[in-house]
């Protein structure tokens, strides 16, 4: 349960960055249709390469590290694109890259946290472990897009405010992140 708490956070704090990101560089900055079709192309190849190279991640160190070092990539993208204004040409480049890092996070973890599921589920008990696992990755998944669209809407600074929501979840996933360290350890 803690590690569905987990993705959830995670879930929440991530998926609706890729979405925000697209929206600041066509209201925020002066870039073209074109260039919003590049941007999408690289958040793509960014979630491909997160499918990609997650099991390497998982061999060199282990499910429980690797999930701490993709976390620490999702908070570290979200933090970036928060800091960095889409004001400026560097700053686009720079927010690209962080959008690009975040989708390799979703994706890494997505990877890592199905590996995850089944082994911290019970052998006569998988099926039940992996579906509510993938309740609350994709509720998540729905809430935080649908969040955003909201806040968005409903408000001028609105791309910060999901931002700032994000950062908090991701934060917050550090607590059942905590708990599943501990619980490995016994």
């Amino acid at each position: 349960m803690y590690f569905s708490f987990y993705t959830f956070c995670f879930n929440a704090g991530t998926f609706a960055v890729a979405g925000i990101i697209m929206m600041e560089l066509k209201n925020f900055s002066r870039v073209t249709e074109d260039d919003i079709v590049l941007v999408s192309s690289v958040l793509a190849a960014a979630l491909a390469a997160g499918y990609a190279i997650a099991p390497l991640f998982e061999r060199k160190l282990g499910n429980r590290r690797s999930l701490v070092v993709i976390h620490w990539l999702g908070l570290l993208a979200v933090s970036g694109i928060m800091i960095i204004p889409v004001s400026i040409s560097a700053g686009i480049i720079c927010t690209v890259c962080f959008a690009a890092l975040c989708c390799f996070a979703i994706a890494a973890n997505s990877v890592t946290g199905g590996a995850r599921i089944l082994s911290l589920a019970q052998k006569d008990n998988k099926n039940m472990a992996t579906a509510l696992w993938g309740l609350f990755y994709y509720g998540a998944a729905g809430i935080s897009r649908l969040t955003a669209s909201l806040v968005v809407a409903l408000s001028a600074s609105g791309s910060r405010i999901v931002l700032c929501i994000s950062l908090a979840a991701l934060l917050t996933a550090f607590l059942p992140l905590q708990k599943l360290r501990l619980a490995d350890e016994k």
